[in-house]
């Protein structure tokens, strides 16, 4: 019925049978540090519908422990797109303020005024940084 899900999920399943022991081995280490602060991940969450997002924030936070930038920036608009959806909803505003809290950071406006996903324009530029 949902030709987008279909593909993300012949996606996934064939990247878990290719790297499986990888993907095993990261799933133990989020869980080990989830316990840290009380919470849990269940393995279907890894799969779920926005899952795609997910994929986007843990590569900001990669490239800005690990690159040259303290930042990573993007229009709202162009990273909806990136996606596949036309604007914001509840459910995925709520899913990305899942993701900034997961890998620690926060997003602001330029001028690095911090703000708030859910009320900042859609054609705003976006920079997204690690709370230390």
């Amino acid at each position: 019925d949902n030709k987008r899900k279909f593909l993300l999920d012949i996606y996934q399943w064939s990247h878990y049978i290719l790297d499986k022991d990888a993907i095993d081995e990261e799933l133990v280490a989020i869980q080990r540090d989830l316990k840290h602060s009380d919470r849990t991940l269940q393995v279907d969450q890894l799969s779920g519908y926005f899952s795609d997002f997910d994929i986007f924030f843990k590569s900001c936070r990669i490239k800005i422990l690990y690159g040259s930038k303290s930042y990573v920036k993007i229009k709202l608009r162009t990273l909806l797109e990136r996606y596949g959806y036309k604007r914001r909803s509840s459910l995925i505003v709520q899913y990305i303020k899942h993701c900034l809290t997961f890998y620690h950071l926060e997003v602001a406006i330029r001028g690095g005024d911090i703000c708030d996903i859910e009320t900042v324009g859609i054609d705003e530029m976006l920079m997204f940084r690690v709370i230390s």
